[in-house]
Formats: C-alpha cells, sequence, structure tokens
C-alpha cells in the first residue's frame, strides 16, 4: 500500500476562515508569523472546530480512501499547541475512526517527521509540497484553481482516478 498523508488545514477543515477572523478580530497581522503563532497557540481549537466548515465532503472521501485498500492514510498536520493536536485527532476520531493523526509542530518540516519516499502528501501549502518532492514524495496540490506546478485537486476522492 502506498503512504497518503492529508493536511488538515485548508484541505479538511476550512480553518483558515476562521483563523484570518480571529486574526482581524485581535488586530494581529498575519504578516507577523511570530506573533500570530503565539495568538494560535493559546485559541480554543475546540471552539475553532466547530466554527469551521468541511471542505468537499472530506471526510466521506477519507474513509472511502482508506477503505480502498490502496492508501495507507494518515492526517499530516502541523500544530501550535498540545491542545490544537487534541482537538484535531478527537475530530478525526468522531467522523472518521481508525485513521492516524500525526502532528507536526509549526517550525517543524512535514518531510522530516514521515518518510516521504514515494509517498503522497495532498496539502495546499505550496512550500509543503516542494519539500516533500525534494525529499522523494509526490506533492498533490489542494486547490479550486488550475495549478501547473503539482497535480492538483479540489475533492479527496479524485486520488483514485490520479495513480
Amino acid at each position: 500500500m502506498t503512504n497518503l498523508y492529508i493536511d488538515f488545514d485548508g484541505v479538511i477543515m476550512d480553518t483558515n476562515k476562521a483563523i484570518t477572523s480571529l486574526l482581524e478580530e485581535y488586530n494581529i497581522s498575519s504578516e507577523n508569523n511570530e506573533e500570530k503563532l503565539e495568538f494560535l497557540s493559546k485559541v480554543n481549537w475546540h471552539q475553532l472546530l466547530n466554527q469551521s466548515n468541511e471542505i468537499s465532503n472530506a471526510f466521506k472521501n477519507i474513509q472511502t480512501l482508506a477503505q480502498s485498500g490502496i492508501y495507507n492514510v494518515s492526517i499530516l498536520t502541523h500544530v501550535c499547541s498540545e491542545h490544537e493536536s487534541i482537538e484535531k485527532t478527537k475530530l478525526i476520531n468522531e467522523k472518521i475512526g481508525n485513521v492516524s493523526v500525526i502532528p507536526v509542530p509549526r517550525h517543524q518540516e512535514k518531510c522530516n517527521y514521515v518518510d516521504p519516499k514515494n509517498a503522497i502528501l495532498v496539502d495546499d501549502y505550496t512550500k509543503n509540497l516542494e519539500l516533500w518532492e525534494q525529499n522523494g514524495g509526490i506533492g498533490i496540490k489542494f486547490t479550486n484553481k488550475e495549478y501547473n506546478k503539482f497535480k492538483s485537486i479540489y475533492d479527496l476522492s479524485d486520488i483514485l482516478n490520479i495513480f
């Protein structure tokens, strides 16, 4: 089976809108990365996840991928705090069941936490995909726009049609 890693924020849940709204509410510049990460480490992630929307039937599609027998599916997500890791894991366990969640501290690279060699990463963040491919992995850009640098999808079930 091929290892398939799926990003959480911006792929499974649209947490980016809720985060942007909170940053604006507390007058924190999204450009000030240090201040932003400090703020996100203190956010109530249970509440933030409840305010966020699922993207393109992600939970159902992840279940389908996990049950396909083709992929060993894991969620590979950057986190700013243990609380964020716990809340994301709880949500995945509630919605999907036995799919592992691998939290990666925000200041670390995903390709340093798991072996990317011949593994697939679905992510909305280009830098993660570039590093993934530089380390022998296969990157898929999660976007609803045409994207030339990587294969792109906006529905996780499309992975079954790519490989």
